[in-house]
């Protein structure tokens, strides 16, 4: 299996796009890698608009599964 380290640059950019700025706070715990990844990407003009794009109109409530609780 290939370590999340060994991807290429644009694809983890790509994965990290499609995730809300709240997820993006707080998976900079994970580690010390992805702490100076997500620091860096949130610095970025470019990534931060285009993040602000995709969830312009979606909610991360979404992606909720929702099903009626059992009585």
């Amino acid at each position: 299996m290939t370590s999340f380290h060994n991807r290429p640059e644009d694809a983890v950019q790509d994965i990290f796009l499609r995730l809300p700025a709240d997820a993006l706070v707080l998976f900079k715990r994970v580690s010390k890698y992805w702490y100076a990844l997500i620091c860096s990407l949130i610095k970025d003009p470019l990534f931060v608009s285009k993040n602000l794009q995709n969830f312009k109109h979606k909610s991360s409530s979404s992606l909720i599964i929702r099903r009626p609780c059992p009585p």
